[in-house]
């Protein structure tokens, strides 16, 4: 997910670049609620990695079971 956050950047690079950079504004309690989410949602992403990992293990031993019989 890191590299969401690199798009502003792109973004504003693209615009210095073209010479149509502008100053931009951040409000710094939205910008600390998105880092939070931003968080929350890499966090979920591990917890549903770990699960389909631990799904795709079992899935192998039912697999060879199988084949077992």
């Amino acid at each position: 997910m890191r590299t969401k956050a690199l798009v502003p950047v792109a973004a504003a690079l693209c615009m210095a670049i073209a010479g149509c950079a502008k100053t931009v504004s951040v409000d710094p309690a939205k910008f600390e609620e998105l880092q939070k989410r931003q968080t929350e949602l890499e966090a979920s992403q591990a917890r549903v990695l770990r699960e389909l990992d631990r799904m795709r293990s079992d899935l192998l031993v039912l697999e060879e079971a199988v084949r077992k019989r």
